[in-house]
C-alpha cells in the first residue's frame, strides 16, 4: 500500500490503490493524478457537516491535461479547467464503467470528476488525497 493517508470509504491501503490503478487504467493518459477529495478525503460535508465514516459517496478526481483537452473536443462543458461529474458518463465510456465497477466494490457511489492542471490549482486545497 502506498504511504500516503487512505481516504474513508477503503477498507484498506490496497482497496484503495486498486481504485487508482483501475481508474488510471480506464483513463488511458500517460499524465494523469489521480486521487480522492470532497468528504471521503476530510470526513467533513458541505451540506452536512462533521460525517466520519458515513459519507455520501467517493470523488475521485482525474487531473490530465490530455483527458480533459480530450473531453473538451468531445463537447464536454468545462468551467474553470473542471469538466462536469456527468461529462465523464457521458463522454468517456470506460471511465464511467469503471466507476460503476468501483461503486459495486467498495459499496458507496463513486463518481470520476476530470481536471485540467490550472484548473485542479484553483480548487485543491490541502484535503486531498493522491494515490500511488
Amino acid at each position: 500500500a502506498s504511504m500516503s493517508r487512505i481516504p474513508l470509504g477503503f477498507a484498506n491501503g490496497d482497496a484503495f490503490d486498486g481504485s487508482v490503478a483501475a481508474i488510471r487504467s480506464a483513463a488511458g493518459v500517460r499524465d494523469a493524478v489521480i486521487g480522492v477529495r470532497g468528504s471521503a478525503a476530510t470526513g467533513i460535508s458541505a451540506s452536512r457537516g462533521v460525517v466520519g465514516p458515513n459519507i455520501g459517496d467517493i470523488d475521485f478526481f482525474v487531473v490530465s491535461q490530455d483527458l480533459y483537452d480530450q473531453g473538451v473536443a468531445l463537447g464536454a462543458r468545462a468551467a474553470n479547467g473542471a469538466l462536469r461529474v456527468s461529462a465523464t458518463q457521458r463522454y468517456f465510456p470506460q471511465l464511467a464503467a469503471t466507476e460503476q465497477q468501483l461503486s459495486a466494490q467498495l459499496g458507496i457511489k463513486a463518481t470520476v470528476r476530470i481536471f485540467s492542471p490550472d484548473g485542479f490549482a484553483k480548487v485543491a486545497n490541502g484535503f486531498e488525497v493522491y494515490g500511488p
